[in-house]
């Protein structure tokens, strides 16, 4: 009961956002989106969605490729521009949540570690979020619906303040399916689902 879980979604928007959204006001609940770039309009105008039906969104850079944004500040700089320049026109403001491709301890910094990226963000006052739960929707394991979902109540158990990692891409049709139930199981155990706010915890 004294539990805070933080459901997050990577990679979106995408065509389940929607639906997503949907799902989480069913519930009553609200969530955090770690978005990506596109030039698409019908998904740029996701992002709006995301934030008008009281999510949270944090940028997850405008790529997500690996190879260039960890090839040098200058490189990352850029991508991170053209990120919240695209937030700045689509939802008004600039987020100061980020989340690294791959995480802060990802193995894709083949020239630099992660501290330079870090001081990037900490000089754009910028907070950086990584996760200590998954369901596995990223893995390449077919894992099954109740698998998928014990795989986050298994993690849910071993802390108290606890950042769920999913995804919301057009492949992810599991992890939307398995959606209400992972809610119902988290919150018939009295945990609160939370959106990331200023107040939350950083987990890295």
């Amino acid at each position: 009961a004294n539990k805070k879980v933080y459901l997050t979604f990577d990679d979106g928007p995408s065509g389940h956002t929607e639906k997503i959204i949907d799902i989480l006001n069913d519930y009553g609940i609200k969530a955090t989106w770690f978005v990506i770039g596109t030039s698409d309009k019908k998904l740029q105008a996701k992002y709006k969605l995301i934030v008008d039906n009281g999510n949270t969104i944090g940028m997850h850079s405008y790529s997500h490729d690996y190879d260039k944004i960890y090839g040098s500040v200058k490189v990352f700089a850029k991508d991170y521009k053209k990120i919240a320049s695209l937030l700045q026109e689509e939802i008004g403001y600039v987020p100061d949540l980020y989340r690294f491709p791959g995480g802060s301890s990802n193995s894709k910094c083949k020239k630099l570690t992660i501290q330079p990226f870090i001081s990037y963000l900490e000089k754009k006052n910028v907070r950086y979020f990584d996760w200590n739960v998954v369901t596995g929707d990223a893995e390449g394991i077919a894992y099954t619906d109740d698998e998928l979902i014990q795989n986050a109540l298994d993690g849910i158990e071993e802390h108290t303040i606890c950042v769920v990692l999913m995804h919301d891409t057009d492949s992810k049709q599991q992890t939307l399916d398995t959606l209400p139930e992972l809610i119902e199981d988290i919150q018939e155990k009295g945990a609160q689902i939370l959106p990331i706010t200023e107040d939350t915890p950083e987990i890295r």
